[in-house]
């Protein structure tokens, strides 16, 4: 909307009512297994993405080492992607709806080799 102030006028004052859109989004803790696809091994080194749309930008990102192949990031609810890079692995990208009502999410994610 437009408001236009004419020059010289009087002061006055204007009230904006704000209008979420969607259902609020709320920090969820997620888990992401990560495996080979080929022995079901844990995958020790990868980076999460968790991306803001399917194929968008990365807003949580967790770059490191696990043994066990479990890897742990906040995230917000909503629909949302999950990006898996790896390296001697294809990276995978898929949609991930995280539902605000539920806390913890969980993600088992098996990679292929190159």
């Amino acid at each position: 909307q437009r408001l236009d102030v004419p020059e010289g006028g009087d002061a006055f004052a204007v009230t904006v009512h704000l209008v979420r859109r969607g259902p609020p989004s709320v920090e969820i803790a997620l888990e992401v297994t990560v495996v080979s696809a080929v022995t079901g091994a844990p995958v020790p080194q990868a980076r999460i993405e968790v991306l803001e749309v399917p194929g968008g930008d990365a807003f949580s990102t967790l770059d490191g080492a696990r043994p066990d192949g479990l890897y742990r990031l906040p995230a917000r609810s909503g629909a949302r992607g999950l990006r898996v890079i790896a390296q001697g692995f294809s990276p995978h990208e898929a949609p991930l709806t995280l539902d605000p009502s539920v806390p913890e999410a969980s993600v088992r994610v098996s990679l292929r080799p190159n």
